[in-house]
């Protein structure tokens, strides 16, 4: 007992570190999708200011090249709190700081271009950031907007810039020292996930598969731990049934054994006679377990013969009646067939009836009643079993016909008979069925089809 219960909680304790295993590999597949949409995020909005920085650059180069032809003289002074200081051709850049030639570049091609008053054709320079956004595979809706430098007021907007939510802003590039555009961009989530999508089907799939091990491994648990308090009821159940009546026989077998006792024939005839009514509840108790320990999953054919249906329910009726003569039942027995033999399971069949009117009478109040019906129609045999009797919780209604499962979990029993009763039916291709009213009585329904 004690080596079986350390392997349970070893398979259990290696089961938990599974589930662990996975749930861990299930956060770590969110944190990385996570993670590479982020990376991809920064790469796309990256190429995105590139490719618009690069189509600022190409279309100032391209007005000059197709306005400006005059030779450019430039030279730069550091000075510090003094404006700028531009003369006819001569242009002077005055800067506090760093400034390397790239930038001296770009601020007098600047004022190149706002001296001499170049128009900006936003069809022009749209054609260049298309051209440059498709070198990076970035098919998206744009649109660009031209402030006057360092204020918040439009000059000038693409055709279709109000009809779009852009999503996205870069940041200001100047088109010349008076002016500068601002690119807006639409849906760069669906450039993101559309550059993620392989990664994102195989991630799905993987997750899938995860979550499906990860669900089955919890139920796998519960269900062990379902099973482990069955097995434990069930041996705790066995020891009770099978230890009472044997110590009663061991007892009287000491009594036997003193001379003064066993002289007398009467009081040695009484226990012997008791000994042998405590055999026979062991013997009803190991045949209870044989019959109804069977198999869900056995290949069993019910054995069908012509079976009188009146005579089975009548013996089971009478016999009861007999088991339990200290209890007050009242039996109430209709029949409405229109033909009393039916292709039953002489032993099965007989055995569940037997069971549900059992239990009907096990778990009952002071006063009992059992009304039992019995009917057919072209197609099936019905077997009604009503009892006034404690009842079933809601909760429990599932659970009655789960093999090992008790209602009273503090009585004693095997929790097999109702478990064999839906085995029964399912052998005969029929199926058994309950309603209960908590504290009220329940009614049982085993329905077999008429077979030929």
């Amino acid at each position: 007992m004690l080596d079986n219960k350390k392997i349970y909680q070893k398979t259990l304790f290696f089961k938990w570190v599974t589930v662990g295993g996975i749930a861990s590999i299930l956060f770590l597949q969110i944190i990385s999708l996570f993670s590479i949409y982020n990376n991809m995020s920064t790469i796309i909005e990256r190429n995105i200011n590139d490719a618009f920085s690069l189509s600022m650059e190409e279309y100032r180069d391209r007005v000059l090249h197709e306005n400006y032809t005059k030779d450019l003289k430039f030279q730069i002074k550091s000075l510090k709190n003094e404006k700028n200081i531009r003369e006819e051709k001569d242009y002077k850049y005055d800067y506090t700081g760093k400034l390397t030639i790239d930038d001296a570049m770009n601020k007098v091609i600047g004022m190149t271009i706002a001296d001499e008053k170049y128009d900006l054709d936003l069809t022009s320079l749209e054609n260049f950031l298309r051209k440059n956004l498709m070198k990076s595979e970035l098919d998206i809706p744009f649109g660009l907007t031209v402030y006057p430098v360092e204020k918040k007021n439009i000059l000038e907007q693409s055709k279709n810039f109000k009809s779009q939510n852009f999503d996205h802003h870069s940041s200001r590039i100047e088109f010349d020292i008076n002016r500068e555009v601002q690119a807006s961009f639409k849906d760069t989530h669906k450039v993101i996930f559309g550059k993620m999508i392989w990664y994102l089907v195989v991630s799905f799939i993987i997750f899938i598969i995860v979550a499906i091990s990860f669900v089955y491994q919890l139920k796998i648990i519960i269900r062990q731990k379902k099973i482990e308090k069955i097995r434990q009821d069930f041996v705790d159940s066995m020891t009770h049934e099978l230890k009472h009546p044997l110590q009663g026989a061991l007892s009287l077998t000491e009594i036997l054994l003193n001379p003064y006792f066993s002289n007398s024939e009467e009081r040695r005839n009484e226990a012997i006679l008791k000994i042998k009514n405590n055999l026979q509840a062991i013997n009803l108790s190991i045949e209870s377990i044989l019959e109804k320990t069977y198999s869900d999953d056995l290949e069993y054919s019910a054995q069908l013969k012509l079976s009188n249906i009146k005579n089975i329910v009548n013996d089971i009726v009478s016999n009861l009646s007999l088991t339990y003569s200290n209890k007050p039942i009242k039996f109430n027995v209709s029949f409405d067939l229109a033909q009393e033999e039916f292709l039953l399971d002489p032993v099965h069949f007989p055995n569940a009836i037997k069971n549900v009117v059992e239990n009907a009478i096990k778990y009952s109040k002071e006063n009992i009643e059992i009304n039992i019906k019995v009917f057919n129609d072209s197609e099936q045999l019905n077997i009604i079993i009503e009892d006034n009797g404690i009842g079933i919780k809601p909760e429990n209604i599932e659970l009655i016909f789960d093999k090992f499962f008790r209602v009273q979990q503090k009585g004693y029993g095997f929790g097999l008979g109702l478990s064999y009763v839906k085995w029964v039916c399912k052998i005969h291709k029929g199926k058994v069925s309950v309603n209960s009213v908590y504290n009220k009585g329940s009614v049982f329904t085993i329905q077999t089809p008429i077979l030929n």
